[in-house]
C-alpha cells in the first residue's frame, strides 16, 4: 500500500492555510504560484529531507516529487505534484495551477506509466494509470475536500480536458 509506505496522510488546512488556499486558487494567486514556487519548493524540499514543502507549510498541502522519464527527451524530470489519497494509492491531477497548457509530467507519465515518488525522505517506484470516468470524477470530488482551489483550476482550464493520474507502488501491480 502506498500510503502506507509513505506514511502520506492529509489534514484539515488551519485558518492561515485557508486563507493561503484562497489566494492561490486566484487567477493572480496561481499565476504567480506557477511561476515561482516550483523552484523554491525543491530546494526546500531537498534541504528538508522531503519532510517540508511551501505549499505543506502554507496552504496545507502535501506535495510529492514525481520523477519521470522525458517523453520527448528520454531525460529524467521532476516535478512537486500535490497527492491524494485514493483507494491503496494517490491520485495526482494535471491541473498546472489552472493555467493555458497541461504540465509537462502529464506527457511523461503517458509516454512512459513507470516512475518514482519521493516523500517524507522515501523514494518508491511506482506505476501510473489514466483515471477515467467515475473514478477520474471520485478523484475531483476527493480534491475539492482537500484544497478548494482544484476545482477553480479544472474551471480556469475548461478549454482542455484536465488528466487525473492514479498511481501505485511498482511492487503492487507486478
Amino acid at each position: 500500500m502506498l500510503v502506507e509506505e509513505l506514511e502520506y496522510s492529509v489534514t484539515p488546512p488551519n485558518r492561515a492555510q485557508f486563507l493561503v488556499q484562497t489566494i492561490a486558487s486566484t487567477r493572480s494567486g496561481s499565476w504567480i504560484l506557477a511561476r515561482t514556487v516550483r523552484r523554491f519548493d525543491l530546494r526546500l524540499f531537498r534541504w528538508t529531507g522531503g519532510r517540508r514543502t511551501i505549499p505543506g507549510v502554507f496552504a496545507g498541502l502535501n506535495v510529492l516529487l514525481l520523477h519521470t522519464q522525458g517523453a520527448k527527451t528520454g531525460l529524467r524530470r521532476v516535478a512537486p505534484v500535490v497527492g491524494l489519497p485514493f483507494g491503496d494509492g494517490l491520485a495526482v491531477i494535471g491541473s498546472n495551477y489552472g493555467q493555458r497548457n497541461t504540465p509537462s509530467w502529464v506527457h511523461n507519465l503517458r509516454a512512459t506509466p513507470r516512475a518514482d515518488i519521493e516523500y517524507g525522505g522515501k523514494s518508491i517506484s511506482i506505476i501510473s494509470r489514466l483515471a477515467t470516468g467515475e473514478e477520474r470524477k471520485a478523484v475531483f470530488r476527493l480534491a475539492e475536500d482537500i484544497y478548494r482551489g482544484f476545482n477553480v483550476y479544472r474551471q480556469r482550464a475548461a478549454h482542455r480536458e484536465v488528466k487525473v493520474f492514479v498511481l501505485q507502488a511498482a511492487t503492487d501491480r507486478n
